[in-house]
């Protein structure tokens, strides 16, 4: 078990330097942001006094290390932008970024599960073929188009909805449906097969040889014995929906680290873009080791040798 957790940390490390080393680089080949930041009016030594302030002018093997060196101290410099710790920044902006996946996430559960159930245990009616078919739909149709398509309809067309905006419980439920869209599809399908595998198992046609009813059969013992990859899965998509909130967070102008992103992409500020890469690195690694332990601990039949 401690050897176990040894490794995975050491992977963890592993995996969040070569993410902050990879993006190091790259950044520094999208452009300079020193002439952003200076404007079109500056001379060149105000350019060039501009860059050895903000440590740009030095060879980019010294820019390196002392990368390195404030990333053991979790320290990634101050935003070029905002003029305050670029940690600092992304920490102003986590929370609307959690509170959107986790809504989208419970939205997804709250839905997967009767429909799924449903599906596998009424599969030729039509209503489950129906379902079906959306769920597919669901995994197919891309984020972007499913946002607009939610605000043409219910803010321009209807306009029961806000299109934008932080804050309010009526400003959660588009931004909510376009991001729940392909985990409540991947999980529907997810239940729907788990399902369908667990009732042909002996121990569902034994319990229906006793004589237990269909809802009991179906709740109490097939249900249960496939919340397992499910729960499992659900952790994932929620790791997943936290570091890919960049396209519905754009479109809505919701205010969290994905919309954050693009704006300092889009104005190089490599210590804010570093920052935020890092902290979802982070959070989407530690999610994934804690789904990992979680599943070892509730099927003994896993081991601690992987």
């Amino acid at each position: 078990m401690l050897a176990y957790l040894g490794r995975r940390l050491l992977q963890l490390a592993a995996v969040v330097f070569g993410i902050s080393t990879i993006l190091f680089f790259l950044l520094r080949l999208s452009g300079d942001p020193v002439a952003l930041l200076a404007g079109p009016t500056a001379t060149r030594e105000q350019v060039e006094e501009l860059r050895r302030a903000l440590g740009l002018s030095a060879p980019l093997s010294v820019q390196y290390l002392t990368f390195l060196g404030k990333l053991a101290r979790l320290d990634f410099g101050t935003s070029l932008w905002y003029n305050e710790a670029a940690l600092k920044v992304v920490a102003g902006h986590l929370m609307p970024t959690l509170q959107l996946a986790l809504a989208s996430m419970l939205f997804a559960v709250v839905l997967a599960f009767p429909i799924g159930i449903a599906i596998a245990v009424r599969r030729r009616a039509a209503a489950s073929h129906l379902l079906a078919v959306l769920g597919l739909l669901g995994q197919t149709v891309p984020v972007f188009w499913l946002a607009l398509l939610l605000i043409l309809f219910f803010a321009v067309h209807l306009r029961w909805l806000p299109s934008f905006g932080y804050g309010r419980p009526e400003q959660f439920v588009l931004p909510t449906l376009a991001l729940g869209a392909l985990p409540l599809a991947k999980l529907m399908r997810l239940v729907r097969s788990g399902m369908l595998e667990t009732l042909g198992e002996d121990f569902v046609r034994t319990a229906r040889a006793k004589g237990l009813g269909e809802r009991t059969v179906i709740y109490r013992h097939a249900a249960r014995n496939m919340l397992i990859p499910v729960v499992t899965v659900i952790g994932l998509e929620l790791g997943q929906l936290i570091g890919g909130a960049v396209i519905t967070e754009t479109v809505f102008t919701w205010p969290g680290i994905g919309y954050l992103l693009i704006q300092a992409v889009t104005q190089r500020d490599y210590p804010l873009v570093q920052a935020i890469v890092f902290v979802v690195a982070v959070g989407v690694v530690l999610i994934n080791f804690a789904v990992d332990l979680f599943y070892r601990l509730v099927d003994p039949r896993v081991g601690y040798a992987g």
